[in-house]
């Protein structure tokens, strides 16, 4: 309130902005209460109002609360009242009649397309459960797969030995000195998935080489193939010239690995014409049909080192025609 003369007299009287009403003199408006009250009551004969505010459902086994959010003179009182626990279900009461159907409400707006990524897949144990993971979000999936590896199937049957094939053509004579003698000492099959090995139980100058080459994974068993007819004899090559004594020559085994299967053989000189170091890659077999081929027969000779190498290239063919290598 503003404290001003009142327009309809001279005498000093209090007013309320929003109306303009006029008390008597000695009087006081409560905006409040809209009504005038004798001055000199310092709050203006202030009338305590109370009124509900908000009501609140607690927590079952909980205590009511009553707080009072206003003034002391303008009481304004929020409830919270517990929640009473469940009763027991009563006898479940006939089924009302249907309402009519309400009408369809708008079309939402077109959301953002979602997208799917594959992320990585690794190759699980055999017998292990597959599995599908997003490592993304749900509208930008990213999934990982764990797909298990199929069990081995059974090892089929060796196939027959085919015949002998003939002699080969003789080499040229080579460098003078010593030659070195390799000889094919034993062949094993080793286990499917091991590496092949060349290991040389003899010397540097007389070489005894023991072949461990794993069998292919186990496959279907195919058709035993037919036997092919044995080629003519080619003519034998004339005696070159014996040669003056030299150095003797050595030979040592390298490395031995294990190629893929499918790919070819291969015999490597590391080192040098005198003293040669040989790198062998023997491919792994892979599953698959057996198909006999020409027998191996163990090599035992005075050669160079392109007769040795002539003669392991030669032992791979035999191998692989053997069936025992891919």
């Amino acid at each position: 309130m503003n404290n001003e003369f009142c327009q309809t007299s001279n005498v000093y009287r209090s007013y309320c902005n929003y109306n303009n009403r006029c008390c008597n003199n000695g009087c006081t408006y409560n905006n409040q209460q809209n009504t005038c009250c004798p001055r000199p009551q310092p709050q203006c004969c202030p009338q305590t109002t109370v009124r509900v505010g908000s009501t609140v459902t607690g927590d079952p086994n909980t205590n009511a609360i009553v707080t009072n959010s206003g003034t002391d003179t303008n009481v304004v009182l929020d409830f919270v009242i517990p929640r009473g626990v469940n009763g027991a279900p009563g006898v479940q009461g006939p089924a009302g009649i249907q309402g009519p159907q309400g009408p369809a409400g708008p079309a939402g707006a077109n959301g953002t397309a979602a997208t799917i990524t594959v992320g990585t897949t690794t190759t699980g144990e055999p017998g292990t459960d597959a599995t599908v993971t997003n490592v993304g979000t749900p509208s930008n999936a990213v999934l990982n797969f764990v797909i298990p590896r199929g069990e081995d199937g059974i090892q089929g049957p060796i196939g027959p030995q085919g015949p002998q094939g003939p002699a080969g053509v003789d080499g040229t004579d080579g460098e003078d000195g010593a030659a070195a003698t390799i000889t094919i000492g034993t062949t094993t099959t080793g286990a499917p998935g091991t590496d092949a090995t060349v290991t040389n139980v003899g010397t540097d100058t007389a070489a005894i080489l023991n072949f461990v080459i794993p069998a292919g994974e186990p496959g279907e068993q195919g058709p035993a193939g037919v036997q092919g007819p044995i080629g003519p004899q080619g003519p034998a090559g004339a005696d070159g010239t014996d040669g003056e004594d030299g150095a003797a020559a050595t030979i040592t085994i390298g490395t031995t690995t294990t190629g893929a299967p499918g790919t070819d053989a291969t015999v490597t000189n590391v080192g040098t014409d005198t003293a040669a170091i040989l790198n062998f890659v023997i491919p792994a077999g892979e599953p698959g049909t057996i198909t006999p081929g020409a027998a191996v027969t163990p090599l035992e000779a005075t050669a160079t080192l392109d007769d040795v190498i002539t003669t392991v290239n030669a032992l791979i063919t035999s191998l692989t025609n053997a069936g025992f290598l891919a």
